[in-house]
């Protein structure tokens, strides 16, 4: 630390102290090589991997078979096509449970064509039928998905998508009818663990 504050009043500038990193903050020593100043994120600008801080990176890439951003705090897997898991995903903030991390794992009702990636989103196009794309975007904490319809359907639409969920977790919707998980102990969802 030392070492920084005197960088810092060296060349007039903030220097980051890697070692005071977290997930969602940074720690610089100060110009006047006196003072560290610490800025706090709301969402995660950095994740562990291989025991180093790595900055977050939502970029989608296919490889091994499957789609994967960059660096991201859950462990997400998206099917490159050819089958009907369109992802799973692992990690604590989907629940512990026996000291494992929790995983999730959402399939398509039909079977996935190869998606066409574009930063941190996967288009799965028609994967309901002709103009109807499921889309995924992967955030810094987690996914979302959606079905994005381009053409007007010529018959009613029923989508289905099915979620496993982990081992001591419950699905409903909020008092605001925002759908979502929480651990099967509490009884409501008030303070939901993930989207779902």
């Amino acid at each position: 630390m030392q070492n920084a504050t005197e960088e810092a009043k060296k060349q007039n500038k903030p220097i980051e102290i890697a070692s005071l990193h977290t997930e969602n903050s940074t720690t610089v020593a100060n110009p006047d090589g006196k003072t560290l100043g610490t800025y706090v994120y709301s969402q995660p600008v950095r994740v562990k991997r291989d025991g180093a801080w790595k900055a977050v990176d939502t970029t989608l890439v296919a490889e091994n078979g499957v789609v994967k951003p960059r660096a991201v705090k859950l462990d997400i897997s998206l099917s490159d096509g050819g089958d009907t898991t369109l992802l799973t995903a692992k990690g604590e903030s989907l629940g512990v449970n026996k000291g494992k991390a929790g995983e999730i794992e959402i399939a398509a009702s039909n079977m996935l064509p190869a998606p066409k990636l574009s930063g941190n989103k996967a288009v799965y196009e028609s994967a309901y039928g002709r103009g109807i794309d499921l889309v995924v975007t992967v955030t810094p904490t987690g996914f979302h998905r959606e079905i994005v319809i381009r053409e007007r359907p010529a018959r009613q639409l029923t989508l289905l998508i099915s979620a496993d969920l982990p081992s001591g977790m419950s699905y409903g919707k909020t008092s605001s009818g925002t759908a979502a998980c929480w651990p099967t102990t509490s009884r409501s969802p008030s303070r939901p663990r993930c989207g779902c």
